[in-house]
């Protein structure tokens, strides 16, 4: 139900490491942890965005919500992209080339998810994600999404449907 802010950056970390290993770049892990930041923090709306479209598997429209979200996305950053029919369910697939004498990159992900009781939710909607930060007795309490504009707090969580899948 929820995810670390922290493992986020980690996921990104990962991405710019393939980024920047792809262009043969050179950085300190100093130089690696600023930029893991700054994309991190910078990425928040778009997670937030990504995290409201409902994603239950077993609802058709869902499932196309999620994969134009995913084509605008990917495209946007210079992929190409390709909708992959099946018997079952239409899988995403983003492509982009470089030096093909460089190692390829893989990164795998599913947007579909389980379906939801929001009644087991302690929040307003499941598909809201929500910025929470936990308590000394092990609950967690809202706080507004301002609280990063202070910031990056690696102790806060996003709780949404999906955000830890």
């Amino acid at each position: 139900m929820a995810i670390k802010t922290r493992n986020l950056t980690l996921i990104l970390v990962a991405l710019l490491l393939s980024w920047f290993s792809l262009n043969a770049q050179s950085l300190s892990t100093q130089q690696y942890e600023q930029l893991s930041l700054k994309y991190a923090t910078s990425s928040i709306p778009e997670l937030r965005a990504f995290l409201s479209i409902p994603n239950n598997a077993l609802i058709d429209g869902h499932v196309e919500n999620n994969l134009e979200f995913l084509e605008k996305a990917f495209s946007q950053r210079g992929f190409s992209t390709k909708r992959l029919p099946s018997s079952s369910r239409t899988a995403f697939f983003a492509e982009k080339s470089f030096d093909l004498a460089l190692p390829t990159v893989l990164i795998y992900m599913h947007f579909d998810g389980q379906p939801v009781d929001p009644s087991k939710w302690q929040q307003d909607d499941p598909y809201t994600p929500a910025l929470k930060e936990k308590l000394a007795n092990g609950s967690f309490r809202q706080v507004d999404w301002s609280a990063l504009d202070k910031g990056f707090d690696d102790e806060l969580r996003v709780f949404a449907r999906s955000a830890s899948d």
